[in-house]
């Protein structure tokens, strides 16, 4: 599902399940369990990255269809990770070398820095900025992640210059806290291997 792996003082997170890198409730569990090695190991940053052509397709339906309790559950844990990451005491960046959809968007969204292949890849999660007038229960977290790290301020890099791209890509949404790229092999320094 993950690798995790510890390099001159960066901790990596590679996501890699074969296929299209579904989040359930082990593989949640594994970046959890990174993110608690990556502490301790002291290390001064994580990079998050995927496969090639994708980060996360989202969910795994297998466990989301699989009743209501099961899909509280893995929202839950995701809406966990997301905080956990959006709060984390060491910057938390994704190296996305392809798709990033539904739940991989909002995990993606919820990280400090993100850097994408240019290319024609989709970067589709909810919008950062529903009606919640609409809702019938308040907003899920996971959007008020996403609006805090596309709209406000970040405090490992202040200053990030906005890139976007006429393409559906992944930089399209990387909004203040991302940059595009145009070669994957500028993505290399930041993947696992």
């Amino acid at each position: 599902m993950s690798e995790y792996r510890h390099e001159d003082g960066i901790a990596h997170v590679s996501l890699d399940d074969g296929k299209v890198n579904a989040l359930g409730t082990v593989a949640l569990a594994d970046v959890n369990a990174h993110l608690d090695h990556a502490i301790r190991d002291d290390a001064a940053a994580v990079i998050i990255s995927g496969r090639d052509g994708v980060f996360s397709a989202g969910f795994d339906l297998k466990e989301l269809r699989s009743g209501d309790a099961a899909r509280e559950s893995l929202r839950r844990q995701l809406i966990d990770l997301e905080l956990r990451i959006f709060s984390f005491e060491r910057p938390v960046i994704v190296a996305c070398s392809g798709h990033a959809l539904a739940a991989g968007a909002a995990l993606l969204l919820a990280t400090d820095r993100r850097i994408g292949l240019d290319g024609p890849f989709n970067l589709i999660s909810a919008s950062p900025r529903p009606n919640w007038e609409c809702l019938s229960r308040p907003p899920p977290w996971s959007s008020l992640v996403t609006e805090c790290r596309c709209h406000g301020s970040n405090r490992w890099f202040p200053e990030t210059p906005s890139h976007r791209t006429k393409r559906n890509a992944p930089a399209c949404l990387m909004k203040s806290s991302g940059m595009a790229i145009d070669s994957p092999s500028c993505l290399e320094p930041w993947q696992s291997s």
